[in-house]
């Protein structure tokens, strides 16, 4: 019986495990397509890429109300709807040839992924014996998606055409859905009621914490270096310096598996430093290194523009972003026990939204060289040097109070 119970909670937790690489899919598999896409619009090159950041907002806006209702109406029914109305405008995207249309879709992909997202992870804490291990196996399956999504993008775009990504997100939402409605049950064993007045209560606790709000933009700013990065390096690498998809994708790859060798550095560090000054010292100088690459990586590029001031310089500022964005979400989670779970979901919304204006802007400039990518990640990392320094001066003051 018992091992019955842990086979079952094995499935359970492995299904919605598979559910977190989608969310990055969809973010960054046709990345090395845009330069293709924009062609194929016959639209400009930021409308194309702001369809990234499209997908981000929609992502973040959705937790704000989702992740408040999964307490009252359960995990099962908003992962359902979620997978439908993904996969009903996943098929929209691929049938239409309207960039307004797309950006729409892609608003609208992204919030259907922000339901199966939260819903996914709020099963996998449902179920877990252990939820330590199955927050760090979550976090292991969300990396995926950046790590991998960019080469098997540049392939599918090389050898299929760019539609080919979309159909592949395709078929995973439907497949990874129908597991999900066969073996998984509504695993909320006490739902509450829907008390508007308690719900925002909760919401202005949190909007109207300063600590809050300097680690949530800490977060979206880490977090946009990589989405920027991954808008722009397309262009410059297929467009300028007239290289494949496939090196595009390879590209993507290398700056996922910087993120992969950035959160193990940090599972390292965990171990040897102190708890209590742990997260301020990796914060302060992982941000240190990272504009200090930055500020190279702009030198460099006004004397020469390769491949190789792109993509060093950027491996190494997304191993540093990658050590510190687990210790600003757990800063602000841990906040408030009581608003943990309004927390989470607005910390989580806070962090896609930041990162999809940020991407919106970088949409906008006009790259025809690494000059301008370089000095907007510099103003970027000496904006949340800038909020981290706010954050932990805010934290050491509550923490003397307290």
């Amino acid at each position: 019986m018992l091992n019955k119970t842990k086979a079952k909670e094995n499935i359970i937790i492995l299904i919605c495990i598979f559910t977190m690489p989608l969310t990055g899919f969809g973010l960054d598999i046709y990345a090395p397509a845009l330069p293709d896409m924009t062609n194929y619009f016959s639209s400009s090159k930021d409308l194309v890429q702001s369809s990234i950041s499209i997908y981000l907002l929609g992502f973040g806006l959705i937790q704000f109300i989702v992740g408040g209702l999964l307490d009252c109406i359960g995990r099962r029914n908003p992962y359902m709807l979620g997978a439908f109305l993904y996969v009903l405008f996943t098929l929209a995207l691929i049938s239409t040839g309207n960039i307004r249309i797309f950006l729409i879709c892609r608003f609208m992909q992204g919030a259907a992924m922000g339901a199966m997202h939260l819903s996914a992870r709020a099963v996998m804490f449902d179920s877990a014996s252990d939820t330590v291990k199955v927050a760090n196996y979550g976090s292991i399956a969300y990396a995926l998606g950046p790590i991998v999504a960019p080469a098997l993008g540049g392939y599918l775009q090389y050898y299929l055409g760019w539609h080919a990504s979309l159909w592949f997100l395709l078929i995973y939402a439907i497949v990874i859905a129908s597991l999900f409605i066969k073996f998984i049950p509504e695993t909320l064993i006490e739902k509450r009621d829907l008390n508007l007045n308690e719900f925002l209560i909760g919401y202005k606790v949190v909007l109207g914490n300063l600590q809050f709000w300097y680690g949530a933009i800490c977060l979206g700013l880490v977090y946009s270096n990589l989405v920027i990065f991954n808008i722009v390096a397309p262009f410059l690498v297929e467009v300028d310096l007239k290289f494949s998809e496939i090196v595009s994708g390879y590209v993507g790859l290398l700056m996922g598996v910087g993120w992969l060798i950035g959160g193990v550095i940090n599972r390292i560090l965990m171990g040897i430093m102190p708890h209590d000054i742990d997260g301020k010292i990796k914060c302060r100088y992982s941000l240190s290194i990272a504009l200090v690459i930055a500020i190279l990586m702009l030198g460099c590029s006004f004397i020469i523009f390769n491949l190789y001031v792109i993509i060093v310089p950027m491996f190494f500022i997304t191993m540093c972003g990658a050590i510190i964005l687990p210790i600003y979400f757990s800063m602000n989670i841990r906040l408030f026990p009581k608003f943990s779970g309004t927390f989470g979901a607005l910390t989580g919304a806070m962090l896609f939204m930041i990162a999809g204006f940020a991407t919106a802007i970088g949409a906008i400039i006009k790259f025809k060289n690494e000059v301008p990518l370089a000095l907007l990640i510099l103003v970027i990392i000496a904006l949340t040097l800038l909020m981290n320094q706010l954050l932990y001066n805010k934290k050491d003051k509550y923490m003397l109070k307290n």
